[in-house]
């Protein structure tokens, strides 16, 4: 018995290491693509094409700035938390700065999703003449999103704009949290919190109003208050994970794949805990997780008498990405 539960421990401890190993290689791929390639969107139509950068004009000025930045607040000791409200105020300033001098308009499924949301306001009759909702119903949330923003400051764009600066400041932090509850190494929040306020996509990312940045901030934070129940065994956690993944798969439902992360993650502490508690909590999150798009999808299709049926088959948006 003994030895077939050092077996058991042995293929979880395996299971994990290799999880870990494949998840950095995978960030590890992103992040070298996203430097060595550059994508050039063309604003007459949906079609990005792709080109090689100079590496050594990215990677070496980017090297050396973080090494710096890293000794500065290693030498000095500089606290964590100081570091943290520094690059928090660098991200929001430029961030900000760059809103307004970009003033970008929403196209496309941005803008698709902004007017719809203004129909669905002013109870427009000729949102029915609009066949995006039919075709995309996935998108019911991040209209929701919208009109509940345009309810309260009016149809401004900016506005929405503004608040993605929010999104993205609590995108650095969770980070830093993660890290923080993870590993407990006051070295590596700092290096982590100096790479996410160098990593300027954020700042320009502010400008582009959709569930992405939303549902990436409410993931993490779902991540954090879960391995906070894991690690520091504090039970409202789990609700307050399981409502955050509900609400970031509502805005954009390609973050169930957190949802199914967080499934697995639990199913292998219950292999190595031996405990009910984690299985009862997979059903809460997967309950608990799929209820806010429910009760939207329920609740747009009564009130505005929609029918937010399958939409177009999910095959045709790899076919579009391929």
């Amino acid at each position: 018995m003994i030895n077939n539960m050092k077996g058991i421990n042995k293929l979880i401890n395996c299971i994990q290491k290799s999880i870990n190993f494949v998840t950095v290689l995978i960030i590890f791929g992103i992040l070298v693509a996203n430097i060595i390639i550059m994508g050039y969107f063309t604003s007459s139509y949906e079609l990005v094409s792709y080109k090689l950068n100079n590496i050594f004009f990215l990677i070496i000025p980017l090297s050396i700035l973080i090494l710096i930045l890293y000794f500065l607040c290693s030498k000095f000791n500089i606290r964590t938390k100081k570091i943290l409200i520094f690059v928090l105020i660098f991200q929001s300033i430029f961030s900000v700065i760059w809103i307004n001098i970009s003033i970008t308009i929403p196209v496309f499924d941005q803008g698709n999703v902004s007017d719809i949301a203004k129909m669905l306001l002013n109870n427009e009759s000729n949102l029915y003449q609009n066949d995006y909702l039919v075709k995309s119903p996935h998108q019911i949330g991040i209209v929701a999103y919208l009109q509940l923003i345009y309810s309260i400051f009016g149809p401004i764009f900016i506005a929405v704009q503004y608040l993605n600066v929010v999104w993205i400041l609590l995108i650095t932090i969770m980070l830093y949290k993660i890290t923080n509850i993870i590993f407990e190494n006051e070295k590596l929040n700092k290096l982590v919190i100096l790479l996410s306020g160098l990593f300027i996509q954020f700042i320009f990312l502010s400008t582009f109003v959709y569930g992405d940045i939303i549902g990436l901030s409410l993931s993490l934070a779902s991540i954090y208050f879960l391995v906070k129940f894991t690690k520091k065994n504090k039970k409202y956690s789990v609700f307050v994970s399981s409502i955050l993944i509900g609400f970031a798969c509502l805005v954009r439902n390609n973050y169930y794949i957190f949802l199914i992360a967080e499934i697995i993650y639990l199913l292998i502490y219950a292999c190595k805990e031996k405990k009910l508690i984690y299985l009862v909590t997979i059903i809460l999150i997967m309950t608990i997780g799929i209820l806010p798009s429910t009760i939207t999808k329920i609740y747009y299709e009564n009130k505005y008498s929609l029918e937010l049926n399958n939409g177009v088959p999910a095959v045709l948006y790899l076919i579009m990405g391929s």
